[in-house]
């Protein structure tokens, strides 16, 4: 591979990363527009509610159609969330690029998955207690989900031992 392919697939590996951001990006943006809306319709709700009942009037019929939509507001939620998951997850968040060639390798891995060049060791002390990714010990938050770090070792997890560079890699 000449260096000229080299850089074009360093290029588009980061555009790639940047439409993904830019695409999580759009997914919180929306998840924070339908929460609104789902509170807006929820007070609408309510509106009816007290309505009813100042008036005296008991017609569930009324709660039908924004209860319908407060539903379908829900569902599309939980469908962005899922979409949001699944391109959160999909980083490179706990690889380590090689030193020769760049490719994205297992955490802790011994030699290189494409190049087989020798990876550089890295020391994991603990797993991330929200998603169990590793961790580096002088590490404060975890580089997959953001959380902080445990000060102490309770909510933190042993990471498995990780030295035998013959082992099983992901």
């Amino acid at each position: 591979m000449g260096i000229v392919d080299k850089l074009n697939e360093t290029f588009n590996k980061g555009v790639s990363e940047t439409e993904r951001m830019l695409e999580i990006g759009k997914l919180k943006t929306r998840i924070s527009t339908l929460g609104k809306n789902r509170n807006e319709l929820l007070t609408a709700l309510g509106a009816v509610a007290y309505d009813q009942f100042r008036r005296g009037v008991d017609d569930p019929a009324a709660f039908a159609e924004l209860g319908e939509k407060v539903r379908a507001v829900e569902l599309d939620i939980a469908q962005t969330q899922a979409r949001l998951g699944e391109l959160e997850s999909s980083q490179d968040a706990g690889r380590v690029a090689c030193g020769s060639c760049g490719t994205a390798n297992a955490y802790g891995a011994a030699f290189c998955v494409k190049c087989g060049a020798a990876m550089p060791r890295v020391e994991a002390k603990v797993l991330c207690a929200s998603c169990g990714a590793p961790m580096p010990s002088d590490g404060k938050f975890c580089a997959r989900c953001g959380t902080p770090v445990a000060t102490s070792a309770e909510g933190s997890v042993p990471a498995p031992d990780i030295g035998d560079p013959k082992g099983e890699q992901e």
